[in-house]
């Protein structure tokens, strides 16, 4: 994937998260979070979504939130809290989990360089 593609992928995906009320923040982990490393054409999206309680498993079930979720050809629980989905496009691929707020495990934290977070 281009670099410019891989942008607009992330770009749409904050986008569309942060429009939508059940939404509390996005973390972005790996190339995505551009701490240690750049995004590569090899690399793919992985983030975790915050939800408010109770939404949770909407998200899991309906990939319809994710930027060309049609391209999707593959999806599927990795985790109790994880789907991974993998597209036609190599834009949608990765893993993401959708979590409930709440203090984070030790050892567990994800820096939150790239996303957003709900002022409510």
């Amino acid at each position: 994937m281009t670099p410019d593609a891989y942008e607009a992928f992330t770009e749409s995906l904050r986008v569309r998260l942060e429009e939508d009320p059940r939404v509390l923040g996005l973390v972005a982990l790996g190339s995505m979070a551009r701490q240690d490393y750049e995004p590569d054409r090899w690399s793919d999206h992985d983030f975790f979504v915050i939800t408010r309680s109770g939404e949770q498993e909407a998200f899991r079930g309906d990939r319809s939130w994710l930027p060309r979720s049609d391209r999707i050809v593959l999806s599927y629980r990795e985790t109790p809290h994880g789907v991974k989905a993998c597209s036609t496009a190599r834009t949608s691929g990765g893993v993401w989990r959708i979590s409930p707020p709440g203090p984070p495990r030790a050892g567990k934290r994800a820096p939150m360089t790239r996303g957003f977070s709900a002022s409510s």
